[in-house]
């Protein structure tokens, strides 16, 4: 089965997006300044950048959204899921700025809103019965959307 155009066309921004991500992180990160780190399991924090927040940002932020779409576009099981999660950890990191933003009146709620939109979207692109059989997911989404939950909460105790 032919890989949706939708998921090809997903597939090169994320590579494009990735690529972007390392590159400003990896090449232009500054070590010891400040910033404020939001996560939805801390909430928001100061905190200065250290070599282990740039591999992380670099690793997780930028490599695997580049490996992901990389992997859908040779129709690679492990593509869909590096690139499902990746959405699923956008959409929980967004839902805690949303919540966040309750609570801290400076906080921007228009694009948080606007990206839980757009991953929401893509992710239930994403389950659609004509994606995950072209990948050849065969577990339920219930099982799927268990997994994709847990692996963003994982990533997001890790940040």
């Amino acid at each position: 089965m032919k890989t949706p155009l939708g998921v090809r066309i997903f597939a090169v921004i994320q590579i494009i997006y990735g690529s972007v991500v390392v590159l400003t992180q990896g090449l232009g990160g500054e070590i010891g300044m400040q910033e404020s780190i939001c996560t939805p399991i801390r909430g928001c924090r100061g905190m200065t950048v250290t070599y282990q927040y740039l591999l992380f940002v670099v690793m997780v932020i930028g490599l695997v959204p580049v490996i992901g779409g990389f992997g859908m576009l040779l129709k690679k099981t492990w593509g869909w899921w590096m690139s499902a999660g990746y959405l699923s950890y956008l959409l929980l990191s967004e839902v805690g700025n949303v919540i966040d933003a309750l609570f801290r009146p400076s906080t921007s709620l228009d694009i948080s809103l606007f990206s839980i939109l757009i991953a929401g979207l893509l992710l239930l692109y994403f389950l659609k019965e004509r994606v995950t059989h072209s990948f050849r997911i065969t577990i339920s989404r219930g099982k799927i959307m268990a997994w994709l939950f847990g692996a963003a909460v994982f990533v997001s105790v890790l940040y």
